[in-house]
């Protein structure tokens, strides 16, 4: 997989317990409870305060599993529009 260098970064200061943002602004998070669809599978999931999640472009992109938001920030333009 061919990871862009901010990705990398991100991912970084993801494993360092920073927030999960990609890019852009601080969007209202899905409340808790409801059900979200994961955009790298297509996998729907109910929102708990575990589910795992990320920003990008103003927008919250929620995962069933921890591999798909490392996915997704790989190659956000790949998924975020496509589900």
């Amino acid at each position: 997989m061919r990871l862009r260098w901010s990705a990398l970064v991100l991912l970084l200061a993801g494993a360092a317990g920073c927030p999960p943002k990609v890019l852009g602004g601080a969007p209202e998070p899905v409340p808790l409870g409801q059900e979200v669809v994961d955009p790298v599978s297509g996998a729907r999931c109910v929102r708990d305060p575990s589910t795992e999640s990320a920003v990008y472009m103003d927008r919250n992109h929620y995962f069933c599993a921890a591999g798909n938001r490392l996915i997704f920030i790989g190659d956000p333009e790949r998924y975020a529009y496509h589900r």
